[in-house]
């Protein structure tokens, strides 16, 4: 069941990166950390484009979790936190690093 609310919200976000991509925001410390990691804002935009939903929580109020894994145009991997407010057509990225490779 749960691998089916994966998919949906994948394909969520991913239609979401592609059309509003002016209503992702970008938190402060997400900021940071991509200046911390050298991770540009095309890398960001492509891992939400392709990459998958891991993880997701119910939406209330104060939006809802999401844990994002993607892959640049390098082949480089990262893992994302959005926050999501479906209703709103809004999500915040709240922190964002490279993945390391196993």
């Amino acid at each position: 069941m749960s691998a089916v609310k994966l998919e949906l919200e994948t394909e969520y976000l991913r239609s979401f990166a592609s059309y509003y991509i002016s209503e992702v925001g970008f938190d402060p410390t997400a900021e940071q950390q991509m200046r911390e990691r050298k991770i540009n804002l095309a890398e960001v935009l492509q891992a939400l484009r392709t990459g998958w939903v891991v993880y997701s929580e119910k939406e209330d109020a104060c939006g809802a979790l999401w844990i994002v894994e993607g892959t640049t145009c390098d082949d480089d991997r990262l893992a994302i936190v959005l926050e999501v407010f479906v209703d709103r057509y809004h999500m915040c990225i709240k922190s964002i690093s490279r993945a390391v490779r196993s």
